[in-house]
């Protein structure tokens, strides 16, 4: 009798707990971040597939603990409002680099920019090299990050300190 009661309990509790762990209406606490599309390649590209997210970047984001939403291109301003109040940050990944993805990079980098001036609410943004190339720009407020120098066929020499290879235990022997 005991046990049979024992097993109802168990039984119970164990239908209670799996649907707490089901439930859509409990809190999520993983961050949600944000990946930015890029155009698809012509080569590619086939009816309703004009924008893709490597997958390396999905998975690099999931296993940080993190969620992944895509953040389409060709979207109304209002889209991309409520994905930025809606997400933890965003990921700008490499690529091409086309006007719709530096106007989309842009909008985020104002918003988190506005957040945190106002309310001091930070905003993660990374940039993986192209990505990185666009936060850049936007810092800048220029699309010419480069300055021109006078480096073309000048050479120098390399001059390795000891005292720092041998702290640093280097096998390189100046």
């Amino acid at each position: 009798m005991m046990i049979k009661l024992l097993l109802i309990i168990l039984t119970i509790a164990q239908i209670n707990g799996y649907k707490k762990h089901k439930d859509p209406t409990t809190e999520n606490t993983r961050p949600i971040i944000g990946i930015l599309t890029q155009p698809t390649p012509t080569l590619w590209m086939k009816p309703n597939r004009t924008t893709y997210i490597a997958a390396s970047y999905v998975k690099y984001i999931e296993a940080t603990g993190a969620q992944v939403v895509p953040i389409k291109m060709y979207q109304s301003i209002d889209y991309y409002f409520h994905l930025f109040n809606s997400l933890n940050g965003v990921l700008f990944p490499g690529g091409d680099l086309t006007d719709e993805y530096y106007s989309v990079a842009k909008l985020f980098y104002m918003w988190s920019l506005k957040d945190f001036d106002e309310i001091q609410k930070s905003f993660p943004l990374w940039g993986t090299c192209l990505g990185f190339e666009v936060l850049l720009m936007l810092t800048r407020s220029s699309t010419g990050i480069l300055e021109p120098c006078q480096g073309y066929n000048y050479a120098t020499e390399l001059t390795f300190i000891c005292h720092v290879l041998k702290k640093h235990g280097s096998v390189v022997r100046p």
